[in-house]
């Protein structure tokens, strides 16, 4: 499971070669070992590699990183499986 994982992430990296801003609140939010216990030590990790990073854009890149590793994990997102349970079993 652990290598399923660092595939995924090394995918996620790729997909945002040319803004590793994903990759950064990834590594910041959920993987770090060191235990950050809030957004704002997260945001003061991620100034340095990150250019202008406020609360609204932390939330939005990490809801897009969530939903871009969701779909290289389990191969589509929830929002896809919602339109295929519509079109399977319309109201």
């Amino acid at each position: 499971m652990l290598k399923l994982m660092e595939s995924a992430i090394d995918l996620l990296q790729d997909k945002y070669k040319s803004d590793e801003t994903h990759y950064w609140v990834l590594c910041y939010t959920f993987l770090s070992l060191q235990q950050l216990r809030n957004l704002d030590e997260i945001i003061v990790k991620l100034c340095p590699l990150v250019r202008d990073i406020s609360y609204q854009t932390y939330y939005r890149k990490r809801r897009d990183t969530i939903v871009t590793l969701s779909s290289v994990l389990w191969g589509y997102t929830s929002q896809d499986s919602l339109v295929d349970l519509e079109r399977w079993l319309p109201q």
